[in-house]
């Protein structure tokens, strides 16, 4: 779990992990903390399947819908493809 840990926080950040804990004031031991309590309660068994739960439901559905105007500057998009998986998911 530690090193799945470390791999996700590694490979989505756009901050460094000390930098995030100064800013929102939570140490950084307690980030980590959390994010294993989330991993630790997905129903999948292997470390694999919890990080495509993860990916998926956490950073993806996420970052894409509730974070899409967000991240492309708040400018409107015309690919329809997140639109349309988002009312499949349904």
């Amino acid at each position: 779990m530690d090193a799945l840990t470390d791999y996700i926080i590694d490979r989505n950040k756009k901050l460094s992990l000390d930098d995030v804990a100064d800013i929102t004031k939570i140490d950084k031991n307690e980030i980590i903390s959390e994010l294993k309590k989330l991993l630790t309660a997905y129903p999948e068994k292997d470390l694999y399947s919890k990080y495509v739960h993860y990916f998926i439901y956490e950073r993806e559905i996420k970052w894409a819908m509730e974070g899409e105007d967000r991240n492309r500057f708040y400018f409107w998009s015309v690919l329809l493809f997140f639109q349309l998986i988002s009312l499949i998911m349904r």
